[in-house]
Order: C-alpha cells, then structure tokens, then sequence
C-alpha cells in the first residue's frame, strides 16, 4: 500500500512540474518570437493607438449625441410650446377705419363784434352752456381722419343796459366738419361748422320796454372750429376746442334809432348788427369704435 501511494504521489509531482514547464515555455516562447520579428512588433505598437483614438472618438461621440438625447426625451408638446413662444411676435394694433363715440362738454361764449359801442351798455353778452351729441370718424390715410360730429347745444349770454338784465338764450343743432390729425396719444381738429337754430328767447329784467322789444336770432349760424386732445386711457380723450362765428346772430333785427325801423316786430334797444358768437369748449369723448 505504502509503495502504491508513493508512486501515485510520483506520478502528480511529474505531471504538475510538466505542465508549468509548458506554460513557461509558451511565454518565453512568444516573446523570443515576438523581439526576432520586427514586423510584427510595428503591427503591434500600430494597433494600440488606433483602438485608443477608436476609443477617444466613440466617448467624443457619446458626449455630443447626449444633449439630442435629453432634447429628445423632452415631451414633443413641451417643444412646441416653447418654438410657439419664441416665434410668436404680438401684431400691432390696427386702427379702425370707421368710428363712432360720444362727447359732453363745458362751454363759455360771449357775444362780439358789434358795429357800434354803447356807452349805456355793460360788456359784452357772455355766460355758460354745454353740449354733448355723437362723433363720426372715417379714417382717410393714416393719422389723419374726417371727423363730423352731430351735438346739441344750450348757451345763455347776459348783459346790462341801462341797469335792466338781458339774457339771450339759444338752442342749436351743431354740425361740425372736421378733420382730425393725430400723433400719438395727441390730435389736433379743424373746420368749418353749422348750427342751425332749435329755439331761441331774449328776456329783459328790469325795463319797461320788456313787453315791447323784440328780438329774434337767425335760423343758421356758420364759423370755424379749432381744438387739440389727448388720449387719457383706452378710447377716452379729453379736449378744448374754439368756435368763431363768422355770420351775424341778430341780422334782421333793426336798432331803435334807425330812420326805417319797425316798432311792431324784431326790434332792439341797442343796436345788434354785426353780433356774432364766440365759444370755448371743454370736454371728453369716448369712441365706442
């Protein structure tokens, strides 16, 4: 037994030194190959840098296409909402051709131009009134419009004579034709305008002639408006205007002391002729277009 066991043992040892002798050889053997042919060393040292630069270009690779990754991982809906964003530019806003609005407005008018001073008359006829009625706007190119407007007026003038009070009190229909130039938030209107005559009464206070004296004013009164605004907010604007009277207001009423004059209609303590009226207004409007 103990022999057979020593020669089991032999065997091993043999067979164990046998094969790292092999393994030793193949090493050595490879690298004796290796160091006696140049070419093949060259073939060698070639592929290393060309699998390393294979390497450096494959992370190059990666690091670009992964910000395309992460944008592609982005919801598309998300992507859209933000081009829409980016590309969306607010249209300006486009003025309307067409317009309509409404005014009130404060007014002070004074009578003026008489052809003959008195001395027993105290000033002028002047006093309050107001107007308030419908604007029209068509736009003709831009900034600049044809602007007619439809208003009632009331006006009340006062003066004295011969220490008696007399009003003159008139309604009229007002018919401006104006055009409008803008600029920014200003404008600026000019034009001719009618007033035709709804209603008018003289009174005197004070005088024993009130029973007697008549005084009747024209139908249709024709001058000139001028005036400017500004924009306050959103379709609001607020502004002052001037209106010249070019015609007379009492063209057919004679003066007492004319040689012609008729006792039994339209006639004047003092004398009338050459009256014309002048306002100023202030007021806003509002366009609804």
């Amino acid at each position: 037994m103990k022999k057979l066991f020593a020669t089991v043992a032999s065997l091993i040892l043999v067979t164990t030194i046998s094969f790292a002798q092999d393994d030793n050889w193949d090493a050595t053997q490879y690298a004796e190959d290796v160091s006696d042919n140049p070419e093949a060393t060259a073939e060698i040292q070639e592929s290393a840098p060309a699998e390393s630069q294979e390497t450096t270009e494959v992370s190059q690779s990666t690091e670009e296409k992964a910000p395309a990754k992460e944008i592609a991982d982005v919801p598309a809906s998300v992507q859209s909402e933000e081009s829409v964003q980016e590309d969306y530019t607010a249209p300006a806003k486009k003025e309307s051709r067409l317009g309509v609005g409404i005014k009130v407005a404060f007014d002070y008018g004074s009578i003026y131009g008489f052809e003959e001073d008195d001395d027993d008359v105290d000033g002028n006829p002047s006093g309050f009134g107001f107007d308030a009625g419908l604007m029209f706007k068509l736009q003709l190119v831009q900034n600049f419009a044809f602007a007619p407007e439809i208003n009632f007026a009331y006006m009340k003038t006062t003066h004295e004579y011969l220490k008696a009070e007399r009003s003159y009190t008139r309604m009229d229909l007002e018919i401006p034709l104006l055009v409008r130039g803008s600029m920014d938030r200003f404008y600026v209107t000019f034009g001719p305008q009618f007033n035709l005559n709804l209603g008018d009464k003289t009174k005197i206070s004070g005088s024993k002639y009130e029973l007697v004296e008549q005084i009747e004013q024209s139908f249709i009164d024709f001058g000139i408006a001028a005036g400017a605004g500004v924009n306050i907010v959103d379709k609001l604007y607020f502004d002052i205007r001037c209106y010249m009277g070019l015609t007379e207001l009492f063209p057919d009423v004679t003066y007492i002391g004319d040689p012609d004059v008729d006792m039994t209609k339209n006639w004047s303590m003092i004398d009338m002729a050459g009256a014309k009226m002048l306002k100023f207004k202030a007021g806003i409007s509002y366009w609804f277009i």
